[in-house]
């Protein structure tokens, strides 16, 4: 048996009670083995280094997108009910890459220059709407400038849910590659086309935003002509331009229009069968600033005409598409008995005209 070490401690009589208290601790460390010791230390080491991975793997997950995570949560079986947390690993939303940062590039107009604003975690999104140009006057010497009537008035974004479903088998969660870049891609089309559908609708789309041709104020250039117009040059852009011009709009134009609507300007030609090039008035405008989108309608009806199409031209700096609540996305285990999961994705989204004459349009034509 091993004999313990023995310290011999000489104590005077009139020690206090602190000094003694810190002799019996120097005796008990005495006391220890000094291997033991080492080897305590060195597994507290090892746990120190230890949490300070699993730390940096924390933040190294949080920096993911929420989907990725969310996709491996299925094929695993577990199961997520929040937006922002996955199997007790909270994900802070200041640290995760908005999907709303992969909307815009699929929306039309954000390309176009309009603001898509996000607007999650404030509890009004309030915007200026200008109802009329403000006054401007020269003023004689000495003399008082006129007050001009209010032009701005404050307008709430809404809240228009706007949401999709997209359905995987488990089958192909667990053997497919990159799953969850392609899950968020089939989610930022499906919300992205959805949007723009209400936006560039002929009507007003129940439970949607107001879409941009019922804008009170807007100009339709061809409002004239019953049963649609054919389109046979490029006068209609030079119009749009020259409407939005005496209106006051300085800035950049963007124009809108259906794939066979820019297909049926590709197909103009000349009397001797030329293609013809727009002019340049319009040129820069129409090649630089010619967006094309399938969410324009292309079968409306006016008067007798048929198949007809719009074209919107606007100042993209007095449009603001608002989100009030970023996208957000769960699992949803109802398709369970077929194997299969869902992802459910939803945002709460407006489109604010500021300035209803800087849009102009020229609605119901076709080639």
């Amino acid at each position: 048996m091993k004999k313990e070490k023995e310290i011999t401690l000489s104590i005077p009589k009139d020690m206090d009670l602190d000094t003694l208290t810190e002799l019996n601790l120097i005796a008990k460390r005495g006391m220890k083995n000094p291997k033991e010791e080492v080897k305590a230390q060195a597994v507290d080491s090892a746990k120190e280094q230890r949490k300070e991975s699993l730390i940096k793997m924390g933040e190294d997950r949080s920096q993911k997108n929420v989907l990725a995570q969310m996709v491996r949560a299925a094929v695993s079986g577990s199961t997520e009910n929040r937006a922002l947390s996955l199997s007790g690993n909270n994900v802070t939303a200041d640290r995760v890459t908005p999907i709303i940062e992969e909307l815009r590039p699929e929306l039309v107009l954000a390309q176009a220059g309009v603001d898509v604003i996000d607007g999650s975690g404030v509890d009004k999104v309030i915007l200026p709407y200008q109802s009329a140009n403000p006054t401007a006057s020269w003023l004689a010497e000495n003399a008082t400038l006129a007050d001009s009537e209010p032009t701005f008035t404050a307008v709430e974004a809404g809240k228009k849910a706007v949401g999709c479903l997209v359905k995987i088998s488990r089958k192909l969660l667990s053997a497919g590659t990159n799953i969850d870049g392609f899950v968020q891609d089939s989610i930022v089309r499906q919300l992205a086309h959805s949007i723009e559908e209400a936006a560039f609708a002929d009507a007003n789309v129940t439970n949607a935003f107001d879409a941009l041709v019922t804008t009170s104020g807007a100009t339709d250039i061809v409002s004239s002509a019953t049963n649609g117009t054919t389109i046979d040059s490029f006068d209609e852009i030079a119009d749009l331009k020259k409407t939005l011009r005496d209106n006051n709009v300085s800035g950049n134009i963007s124009y809108f229009m259906a794939p066979s609507i820019e297909a049926g300007y590709g197909k103009l030609k000349d009397s001797e069968n030329r293609p013809l090039v727009p002019p340049p008035y319009i040129f820069s405008d129409f090649i630089e600033r010619g967006y094309v989108t399938s969410a324009i309608p292309t079968n409306i009806t006016k008067g007798t005409g048929t198949n007809l199409s719009n074209i919107l031209a606007l100042d993209p700096r007095d449009v603001k598409m608002v989100m009030t609540e970023s996208v957000q996305i769960q699992l949803v285990e109802r398709y369970a008995d077929a194997l299969q999961v869902g992802f459910l994705a939803y945002s709460f989204v407006d489109l604010k005209v500021l300035r209803s004459d800087s849009i102009a349009l020229a609605r119901g034509v076709k080639f």
